[in-house]
């Protein structure tokens, strides 16, 4: 005797089907910028995005409304994936994971920012990502904007990380695969110039080996992006004493730009200190990394 298959028997089918086909193209996110180890994913969405808005500067409110000072408008397929982080790990942590993966595609850092110089965590989490459960402390997150190439197809993605008041931990991806290469990497620029501690110290000496950077920048300072990340470790100090330092050769360098007339606006400090893999202190215990993008075209 056949038995008639029940309409909720169907509805729980469907539901569970679109449940594996939204988690398989969220997927995407993972295949190219794998998650940070043991994160368990608490949302998906993907879809098209006719008009892509990623924020390329803080976000400013005008009125009553927040928007990013700069933007990118695009399209193409959008692919949303949150996470959140096992206890014990900072934003820093998480950032710091999705940027070496970003390194290993040669992506190309349009913007990042941290703490307070991102802007408030509600207006991240409402208004950008509409996504309540990111609002955070505003001390405590972390966003950057990137583009790369991977797999015949230029990608822009958006990437934000947040500390809330209860201490959970969470990373949210929105990874746009473009219609059109308007952003691919090859059209924006990164130099890259590392100074360790010794040569921070002797900063009047600094112009021969700045030279032809800082006459570039300054030709046309508004067509350039300054990021300076600054790195401590010390066996001496205590991971809390190496961010203060780390924050101090930073601080102190930036002031040695704008009396070389570079523009304040244009430089944004990254304080790393002992939080990076034990690799990247080789060569030097302290140093600062100047990370140069061009804006312009």
């Amino acid at each position: 005797m056949k038995k008639k298959v029940s309409l909720r028997l169907l509805i729980v089918l469907w539901a569970a089907f679109s449940q594996m086909a939204a988690a398989a193209d969220g997927g995407k996110v993972d295949d190219l910028l794998p998650r940070f180890p043991l994160a368990d994913v608490v949302g998906d969405r993907v879809g098209n995005a006719p008009e892509y808005r990623l924020a390329t500067g803080p976000l400013a409110s005008l009125g009553s409304v927040a928007r990013p000072e700069k933007e990118e408008r695009v399209s193409g397929q959008l692919t949303q994936r949150s996470y959140e982080i096992p206890q014990g790990h900072e934003p820093r942590e998480v950032m710091q994971h999705y940027l070496k993966e970003l390194q290993r595609l040669s992506a190309n850092i349009l913007y990042r920012c941290e703490g307070r110089g991102c802007g408030r965590s509600n207006d991240w989490a409402n208004v950008i990502f509409k996504r309540s459960f990111l609002y955070g402390l505003d001390d405590y997150q972390q966003y950057l904007a990137a583009t790369f190439q991977a797999e015949d197809a230029v990608y822009a993605v958006a990437i934000y990380t947040v500390r809330r008041a209860n201490q959970r931990v969470f990373a949210h991806v929105e990874l746009v695969e473009l219609n059109d290469a308007k952003l691919a990497p090859q059209e924006r620029k990164r130099d890259l110039i590392a100074i360790n501690e010794a040569e921070l110290e002797r900063l009047n000496s600094l112009n021969d080996k700045l030279g032809p950077w800082l006459n570039k920048v300054r030709a046309k300072p508004s067509d350039f992006q300054i990021f300076i990340a600054s790195y401590s470790h010390s066996s001496k100090r205590t991971d809390i004493e190496n961010y203060e330092h780390a924050a101090d050769l930073a601080r102190r360098f930036r002031v040695f730009l704008t009396q070389q007339a570079i523009p304040s606006g244009a430089i944004r400090l990254i304080v790393v200190g002992p939080f990076a893999d034990e690799e990247d202190f080789a060569e030097s215990a302290s140093y600062i990394e100047i990370h140069t993008v061009k804006t312009g075209v």
